[in-house]
């Protein structure tokens, strides 16, 4: 099985704690924040071993900000983007 090596950049982890304090504080629900914020941090790193079996984009805005050869995978609401390298 191949493996990949998964690098969150800080703009992806900003964003997970924001949403993560969003609504743990705005919206008072502590428990949902925290597994909100697990299921994005497992779907991610999942792709240790699954990066490979995400079909590329076809979305031409997602192409134009982050590369043709750029794949998605979503997590509930939420849309993780990623490459190849």
């Amino acid at each position: 099985m191949k493996r990949y090596s998964i690098r969150i950049t800080y703009e992806a982890e900003r964003d997970v704690n924001a949403t993560y304090y969003y609504i743990k504080e705005v919206l008072m629900l502590p428990v949902t924040a925290a597994n909100y914020a697990n299921g994005i941090f497992y779907t991610i790193k999942e792709l240790v071993t699954t990066a490979d079996i995400y079909a590329f984009t076809q979305s031409e805005f997602i192409q134009s900000q982050y590369g043709t050869e750029s794949r998605t995978v979503r997590y509930k609401k939420m849309v993780i983007i990623y490459n190849k390298y």
